[in-house]
């Protein structure tokens, strides 16, 4: 369906839905431009979402301090809105900062586009245009879904439409926090599937050498056969050569992203930790607790091990994405490795041995500010520390 409303044809527009959620929201740190869509990239659009922001947070903390709405771990609460607010201020600043260096990765991104295109490699940006819709939604229902979520358990008052407009306010953040997180990892993704489109050319190239290979040994006094394969050589090892740049390429727009998104990358997984940590202990507290009756028990652990999963999902979907990419590149080792063992051309091995040199040289690691490697052995780390952590906070907690 969504193919006759919209043909992506580069990665802007590959992004659109989620880049759509961005710019609405006050976040400019990719541009596109399109004259249907340059009113929300604009410096005065900016300033007006912030005015709205600053006028809606004011009201909402002047009405939250007047009225005693939130009943249960207030302090947590406001701990959490407070780091949350914090951290959304900071990433609409690096928004614009980053903003040229966006447009670089764009253009760039162009490029490689090109040159995969010029040798017959298929360029569909349509996958990741649907990806990022469906990512898209996926996280409007969901923000929907806790704000109501928080609105049912924090409301006491008699004015539920003051109080469910503080509550949105509030939780805004920490939502948008959640959009920077998948929009960096929808870019990733589609470096991702670049990667993949590199593999599935060298394992065409593959294909065709050993036919050719075939060809020879069945008919080896026909000297027709030998020029194919000579030509055959020389037109892979050409077309070696600009995979191996682009590849190159593709790894360093990798770096780049997670360069551009250092900063909140890591302040969202240091954010992850505290409110896991946290949320499971105030879980493990209210199921102990004596003085709560078990419905109240059900209806708030809902509460709680719905925001404790999505923060998971989260931060296992930002490891996933980099785990995922880091794969399809060193996939790609260990195709030129197998073509360089059925290839008896000189010059063919001489580029692969620089292709594998090159790999060696500039291997691809998700590493924002240089403080940790994205991945699953993170991810196990990550979570050993959280378990660590809460068997000392049991150990403390009071009888």
């Amino acid at each position: 369906m969504f193919e006759r409303i919209f043909r992506p044809s580069n990665l802007t527009e590959s992004l659109l839905p989620i880049l759509l959620c961005n710019w609405i929201f006050g976040n400019q740190l990719i541009q596109y431009p399109n004259r249907n869509f340059i009113f929300l990239q604009k410096f005065p659009y900016f300033i007006f979402i912030i005015c709205v922001y600053t006028v809606s947070w004011s009201f909402s903390l002047v009405y939250f301090l007047s009225e005693t709405i939130v009943t249960y771990q207030e302090n947590l609460y406001w701990i959490v809105t407070g780091v949350s607010l914090l951290i959304f201020c900071i990433n609409i600043i690096l928004g614009l900062l980053f903003k040229k260096k966006s447009l670089m990765i764009y253009d760039r991104s162009l490029k490689v586009d090109k040159k995969l295109e010029d040798l017959g490699v298929a360029v569909n940006c349509q996958k990741t245009f649907s990806y990022s819709f469906i990512v898209t939604i996926i996280f409007i229902i969901t923000a929907l879904l806790l704000n109501l979520m928080s609105v049912l358990w924090s409301v006491s008052s008699d004015d539920a439409v003051a109080d469910t407009f503080a509550i949105f306010a509030l939780n805004h953040p920490i939502h948008m926090n959640y959009l920077f997180s998948l929009t960096y990892c929808v870019l990733i993704r589609h470096m991702c599937l670049r990667f993949r489109k590199i593999n599935k050319a060298l394992g065409k190239f593959i294909t065709l050498q050993s036919n050719d290979s075939i060809l020879i040994e069945n008919n080896e006094s026909i000297t027709e056969n030998r020029i194919v394969l000579s030509q055959t050589s020389t037109r892979l090892n050409h077309n070696l050569r600009i995979l191996k740049n682009i590849h190159l390429e593709l790894t360093s727009l990798c770096e780049k992203i997670t360069h551009i998104f250092g900063v909140q990358l890591i302040m969202t997984i240091v954010s992850s930790f505290v409110l896991i940590t946290s949320l499971s202990y105030d879980l493990y507290l209210t199921a102990r607790n004596p003085k709560v009756i078990n419905s109240d028990k059900i209806y708030e652990s809902f509460i709680l091990s719905s925001w404790m999963i999505v923060n998971v999902i989260n931060f296992q979907f930002i490891n996933y994405i980099a785990a995922k990419t880091v794969h399809e590149w060193s996939q790609t080792g260990r195709i030129i490795h197998n073509l360089k063992s059925k290839s008896e051309d000189t010059d063919l091995c001489l580029t692969i041995q620089k292709f594998s040199l090159q790999m060696l040289q500039n291997p691809l690691k998700f590493s924002p500010c240089g403080f940790i490697d994205l991945g699953f052995p993170f991810m196990r780390d990550f979570f050993g520390t959280i378990t660590t952590y809460l068997i000392i906070l049991i150990q403390m907690a009071p009888n």
